[in-house]
């Protein structure tokens, strides 16, 4: 899925969760997914003024996350809450990070088409632009996780928290990936192939911030294009 022939240069990628509860208008008084939102919309804005076009969105699109209404938060309760664009899940919410990060960076509306923002199933070879992915860890935190309390779930979350940030681990494999709790593999997958590719191996990575609040590893992190110091 990754092309290893890619040219380290140009562009960031944002990893974001894709949680709803970043949603004020869901989760108007849960403090961790407020704070998770603001680092997420924060890390978006800071690559935006950078480089405002050439944007992509990268998520797990299987049909229990898919909604009729396009750009609409309806099926999960916000029918109020409308973005540009998508009709599944970790779409939609990449899609509000990202039109509350062109607010909070003060970019021109010209300068950023929202409309023309891709939907992806690969991390594409870097261009220049900015690629957000979607992505959350083990989901078996917690006894009130969604997946209730797995033994298997603080290493698996670690291991996802350590590709994010600045250590290379070992490799998983899909099944030791949904053995630790994560319902989504594949993202975790290509993260860790795009990684350890040679256009992955120069980027300076940084994992911004975590929360494990709901019994899910909800994570922010900096993928930049900036040469890692020799």
């Amino acid at each position: 899925m990754i092309n290893s022939e890619s040219a380290a240069s140009g562009g960031d990628l944002v990893v974001v969760s894709g949680s709803p509860a970043q949603i004020p208008a869901l989760a108007p008084n849960h403090a961790p997914s407020t704070a998770l939102a603001h680092h997420a919309i924060e890390a978006l804005a800071d690559a935006l003024r950078r480089q405002p076009r050439g944007i992509a969105v990268v998520s797990q699109r299987s049909q229990r996350w898919y909604t009729a209404h396009k750009g609409s938060f309806r099926a999960w309760g916000a029918p109020d809450v409308v973005v540009a664009k998508g009709h599944h899940l970790g779409d939609l919410v990449a899609m509000y990070l990202l039109e509350q990060a062109v607010l909070a960076a003060k970019i021109p509306p010209a300068a950023v088409d929202i409309e023309k923002v891709e939907f992806l199933d690969h991390i594409p070879q870097p261009s220049g632009g900015l690629t957000v992915v979607v992505a959350d860890g083990s989901a078996g935190l917690t006894p009130k996780a969604p997946l209730s309390l797995l033994q298997s779930a603080a290493p698996t979350q670690d291991w996802c928290e350590a590709l994010l940030g600045a250590q290379m681990p070992a490799p998983m494999t899909q099944q030791d990936l949904t053995q630790g709790g994560v319902i989504e593999a594949d993202m975790w997958l290509e993260l860790y192939r795009f990684g350890t590719s040679p256009a992955g191996a120069g980027l300076k990575r940084s994992l911004i911030h975590r929360d494990h609040s709901l019994g899910v590893g909800r994570c922010v992190a900096l993928w930049s294009q900036e040469r890692k110091a020799s």
